[in-house]
């Protein structure tokens, strides 16, 4: 795990990605390197849009993550596991 902070010294990232029950871990992680910057990448648990009326999944998970400095979070990749993409389904993720 040191090298993690190693990251720094070449102006880089960590990113992760989680799925909901990883996300106590990961806030940990984050905790524990407060000199590094994490980038949450896709999140497959949140791109499912077979079900666009359920609870967004991991919310609570996320907030673990909130008022820390160094974590941010990337939207891409939306559309990604759908034949098209869909606005309607970008503005439920992104909401």
């Amino acid at each position: 795990m040191e090298n993690i902070d190693r990251l720094k010294d070449y102006g880089l990232t960590f990113d992760l990605q989680l799925f909901p029950g990883q996300m106590r871990d990961g806030a940990r992680l984050v905790d524990e390197h407060p000199e590094t910057n994490f980038i949450l990448t896709h999140w497959p648990e949140c791109w499912s849009i077979s079900r666009p009326r359920t609870p967004r999944p991991g919310q609570a998970g996320l907030r673990q993550f909130a008022g820390k400095p160094n974590f941010f979070a990337k939207l891409s990749g939306l559309g990604t596991f759908g034949t098209r993409t869909i606005l309607r389904f970008i503005g439920y993720v992104v909401e």
